[in-house]
Formats: structure tokens, C-alpha cells, sequence
């Protein structure tokens, strides 16, 4: 549920509050024209951008680029919402798949007549079911990435409609969609701490991103492949 009352009472706000403040936080004309375009597909994604930009406003706050990493974050994960897609390997987690491997092995430990560090008895069904387990785990660990990368691609193609990407293009702008990602990520956990324009960037390129395909302009969309391409061009 809500972490807090703050967040309770964020998240009860009605569509015509959220306007209400959306029209108070001297939005650019690109910030404004993508929380429409989001708030007309998703309500729930529309509060997230939002939230985004409240929290990184906020410069008296000096965890505001770890609060508006976490919202970036979750409107990333979340988009697929609104293209409609079912995905799965992205809603997975490495934390669950390890806490669900640790119970398998403390299960292990205690029924096993087997014990460290000698391990010199012959296995017994805990000790099989904790290698089947880990076996599970590891063919799950080399095939989720790939995964993840298919359903993105599937997202982002639901979001161009029946425009179809050239296969160059599209690589770019899938592993420039996934680095954005985990920088977000990494902030949102404190696992550093970002050079502010840094992380106006990557907002940027993040609702440029969104914007060229929620509410393609042809002139503006071939300024974001341009740039899309060049970024990419230049690693």
C-alpha cells in the first residue's frame, strides 16, 4: 500500500487537483505537452512525471534527486501500460529470485544430514532440491536479460504504432532506453550521487523520448533520431 500519509494523500488526488498542480509548476512547453499526452493514456503514469518534477524542483531537499529517480523509474517500468503489452521478465527482480534461493538453502542446512565444511555424506532430497533450485536459478539469471530486452523492444514498438523503426536505429534507442533506466536505478537506491546536469539530462532525453513517440511531430521527431543516433554514434 502507501509507504506514508503523504503518499496516501498523493495518491487520492483527483484528476482536476492533479491539473491544478501540474498548472502551478511553471512547466516548459515539452513538460506540458507530455504530462497531457500522459495524463490522456494513463492517469496513474501522468502523477508519476509529476511527482518527478515536484521532487527535483524541490532544491531545498537534498534527497530530491534520489525521490524524483525513483518516480523517473517507475514511469519507465510502468509505460508499458499505456502501449498495452504484456510483460513479465521486467516485472522479475534479482532481490526475489536470491531471498527465494536463501530460503531453499537455509531449508537445505537445517533437514540435510549433510553438513559443512565436510559435506562427506551421500546427498538426501534436501540437498538435491536446494542444486535443483540453484540450477533453476542461474538458466533463470542467463535468459532474463535478453528477456528484458525483448519486452522493452515490444513496449517502445507499441508506442511508435504501425511506424516501424529501421533495425540500427531501433538497437540504439533500446540500449539508450535501458542505460537511462538503470541510471535512475542507481540514483533511486543511493548508489551515487549525480552530477545535477547529469541528471536533468537524462530526464530530458526521457520525455524527448516520450514525446517523439506519444506526440510524433515529424520536424521534432527527426531532431530525436538525429540525436538519438549521434549519442549513440559517439560511445
Amino acid at each position: 500500500m502507501y509507504r506514508n500519509e503523504r503518499e496516501r494523500r498523493w495518491w487520492c488526488v483527483s484528476v482536476e487537483e492533479l491539473r491544478a498542480i501540474a498548472s502551478k509548476l511553471a512547466l516548459t512547453n515539452e513538460q506540458s505537452t507530455l504530462f497531457r499526452v500522459l495524463l490522456g493514456r494513463s492517469e496513474r503514469i501522468a502523477r508519476m512525471y509529476v511527482g518527478a518534477i515536484i521532487a527535483l524542483n524541490d532544491e531545498l531537499d537534498p534527497e530530491r534527486f534520489c525521490k524524483a529517480a525513483h518516480q523517473m523509474r517507475e514511469l519507465m517500468e510502468k509505460i508499458s501500460e499505456i502501449a498495452d503489452v504484456e510483460i513479465r521478465a521486467l516485472n522479475e527482480r534479482m532481490g526475489e529470485k536470491v531471498a527465494e534461493l536463501e530460503t531453499e538453502f537455509k531449508a537445505m542446512v537445517e533437514n540435510s544430514k549433510l553438513k559443512g565444511p565436510e559435506w562427506d555424506v551421500p546427498s538426501d532430497p534436501p540437498i538435491r532440491r536446494c542444486l535443483n533450485k540453484t540450477q533453476e536459478f542461474f538458466e533463470w539469471k542467463a535468459n532474463h536479460q535478453p528477456k528484458r530486452r525483448e519486452e522493452i523492444k515490444a513496449v517502445l514498438r507499441a508506442l511508435d504504432g504501425p511506424r516501424l523503426p529501421a533495425a540500427d536505429l531501433e538497437k540504439i534507442s533500446i540500449d539508450k532506453w535501458m542505460e537511462k533506466k538503470q541510471f535512475f536505478v542507481r540514483v533511486a537506491h543511493h548508489q551515487f550521487d549525480p552530477v545535477e546536469a547529469d541528471f536533468f539530462e537524462n530526464v530530458a532525453f526521457v520525455q524527448d523520448f516520450l514525446l517523439s513517440k506519444l506526440n510524433p511531430r515529424t520536424f521534432a521527431d527527426f531532431d530525436a533520431v538525429d540525436a538519438i543516433v549521434e549519442e549513440g554514434e559517439g560511445q
